[in-house]
């Protein structure tokens, strides 16, 4: 039984990637390829996002220096990896204000940021509101 779903999920993916057009798969594959080095980086970052997470230590994880890094990193992914960090660690915050009820000095804390404040800020840049109205907001 699960090798025939796994048979029906394989033929509908070829179905589909058959359909597309060759430059955009070329495209995916161009892209993974700068993708694949940095993902010791990523993985690591998504398993620590509550603690500190320097630029040197995810260059050494990838092979490479920090300048050679960044680069890859903002060609790859889209953003800087402090961007990236940052937008990870909102999006956990986020999660956290509307799955639990704990306090917001907690949900900074677990989701990386140093103090109450600076979470408070960079939340409400990124979200638009602050954590308390986020919070507060029927969803």
């Amino acid at each position: 039984t699960r090798a025939q779903a796994l048979g029906i999920v394989y033929c509908a993916l070829g179905s589909y990637l058959r359909s597309l057009p060759y430059e955009r798969i070329e495209r995916c594959v161009s892209q993974s390829v700068v993708i694949e080095p940095l993902m010791p980086a990523v993985r690591y970052i998504e398993a620590h996002l509550a603690e500190p997470l320097p630029i040197r230590v995810l260059a050494e994880m990838c092979y490479m220096s920090e300048g050679h890094f960044i680069r890859q990193f903002r060609t790859g992914i889209g953003h800087t990896p402090v961007q990236y960090v940052l937008e990870r660690r909102v999006s956990y915050a986020v999660h956290l204000l509307h799955t639990t009820l704990k306090s917001i000095d907690v949900v900074a804390a677990e989701s990386g940021f140093g103090s109450r404040f600076y979470f408070h800020r960079v939340f409400t840049r990124m979200v638009g509101i602050s954590p308390g109205q986020y919070r507060r907001s029927p969803r």
